[in-house]
């Protein structure tokens, strides 16, 4: 007897062997508003190009990096805020996502969201150069507002 669902939070990519055994498929839950977002690290690169919000994503896993049929999104405003709130915000926002998400799945209630079927580029962990032009940039802009 094989499970209905498969679910995935962070961890290796899978082989099709294994994330195709439950009935309707695995589900996995991205930090970042796929398909545009794809890879690591994407919270950090929305910020990083002035995205207004930061996005999470529940998406049927598939053999592509973070090219699965999206399922569910969430998103939380960026604003003025830092990026390790911003992270705790997607975090809690996503779990949320995931635990409504599981919920629909169990109920028979999950639809497909359109979107484009080109991928977005593959993001990578930022250089520390980067991370500096993050921090560069946020504090010019807080340095500005107080004047």
């Amino acid at each position: 007897m094989s499970p209905d669902l498969g679910l995935i939070y962070g961890g290796p990519i899978l082989k099709p062997e294994l994330f195709q055994i439950p009935r309707l498929g695995t589900l996995g839950i991205h930090h970042g508003r796929l398909p545009e977002y794809r890879g690591k690290k994407t919270t950090f690169w929305e910020i990083y190009h002035g995205e207004r919000e930061a996005g999470v994503t529940i998406q049927r896993i598939n053999a592509g990096i973070d090219t699965g049929e999206v399922i569910a999104r969430a998103s939380i405003p960026i604003g003025r805020k830092s990026y390790p709130r911003v992270w705790r915000e997607v975090q809690a926002a996503g779990v949320d996502l995931y635990a409504d998400t599981i919920l629909a799945m169990a109920a028979g209630d999950v639809r497909r969201i359109e979107t484009t079927d080109k991928p977005g580029k593959l993001y990578r962990d930022p250089s520390l150069r980067q991370l500096i032009d993050l921090w560069l940039k946020r504090m010019s802009r807080r340095r500005a507002r107080r004047s």
